[in-house]
């Protein structure tokens, strides 16, 4: 789970502000907190890679009497991808002590391992052949909020000015 920390000097300007306005910190750093979470969530979810599965399959065998010979057949099932994708979850917005938190969240096995990288083994305990790169869409995505969050906070201002009559 990724979380998105915004600088003190920001937080107080737009403390300051919303005082102004007379509207309720905790109900709009809620909010604020939740529409961030759910930006996040929706770049994660485009940022995630959906595998591609070829029909038909094709490959070599590599151990026993048959190692070397080439394999290829069709499957009578379309196999489509996106596991991946759909296993991001979104977290409720909830308050630990005084910060309001939310997030999201992905429990697919491997989704850390296309997130990061990983080294590629033929086997187990095996030497390493090779590597292959992370996607490291939880960082785009993060980056993503955090350049968004001054329109979101300008997007609430404007919201309780509209409202209150400012």
């Amino acid at each position: 789970m990724r979380q998105v920390e915004i600088n003190s000097q920001s937080m107080e300007e737009y403390r300051k502000q919303l005082e102004q306005l007379g509207a309720s910190f905790d109900l709009v750093a809620r909010r604020i907190v939740t529409q961030e979470a759910n930006l996040g969530w929706k770049k994660v979810k485009q940022l995630t890679p959906v595998g591609k599965h070829p029909n038909p399959v094709e490959f070599t065998i590599t151990r026993g009497e048959k190692a070397g010979k080439k394999v290829r057949f069709y499957t009578k099932i379309k196999l489509v991808g996106g596991t991946m994708r759909r296993g991001w979850e979104k977290m409720l917005t909830s308050k630990a002590g005084p910060k309001w938190v939310s997030g999201y969240a992905n429990n697919v096995r491997y989704a850390l391992y296309v997130n990061s990288g990983h080294a590629i083994k033929n086997t187990k305990s095996g030497p390493i052949k090779g590597y292959y790169p992370g996607q490291h869409m939880l960082e785009k995505s993060t980056d993503y909020v955090k350049r968004s969050l001054p329109s979101l906070f300008q997007d609430e201002i404007n919201r309780l000015k509209r409202k209150t009559g400012f």
